[in-house]
């Protein structure tokens, strides 16, 4: 138990250490205060997409090919593994102990967000927001959690 503790507080150690990055000039991941130094704003984060129902599924997408990426480089496969093979190594709600990064002792699949729960972020978060009737159909373009 002293031995994960203290790998645990190397992993945070870590993390807290590394700087923080934004995304600047059209989609360049820079350190914040490199962005700061150059006197530029950071570029305005949202989703392509405004429907609900096409950012759940693009956002299922996008868990299952994260989850390829762990999976397979943690078992050192060559190739993709399929989208069930994926779920059944690695289901929603549990760890993943086989992590690819080294100072993680493990990852979580949070699994891809319920819809209710991102009509209510979209609204009590963002609806306030769009006044419009073109602003209130785009209020789900900020919900940036869903996978």
């Amino acid at each position: 138990a002293a031995a994960e503790s203290e790998a645990r507080g190397l992993a945070l150690h870590t993390l807290r250490a590394r700087p923080h990055k934004r995304i600047f000039r059209d989609g360049v991941l820079m350190d914040e205060m490199e962005g700061m130094l150059d006197c530029i704003e950071p570029d305005q984060v949202m989703q392509p997409e405004e429907n609900l129902d096409e950012l759940l599924s693009t956002a299922g997408l996008a868990q299952t090919r994260l989850q390829q990426i762990f999976v397979g480089s943690t078992y050192g496969s060559t190739e993709a593994h399929t989208s069930r093979e994926v779920e059944e190594l690695w289901p929603p709600g549990c760890r993943f102990h086989r992590s690819i990064i080294r100072a993680a002792l493990f990852a979580i699949n949070p699994g891809v967000k319920p819809r209710e729960a991102a009509r209510t972020k979209a609204f009590v978060r963002f609806g306030p927001a769009a006044a419009s009737k073109a602003g209130w159909r785009q209020r789900h373009r900020h919900v940036l959690d869903l996978a």
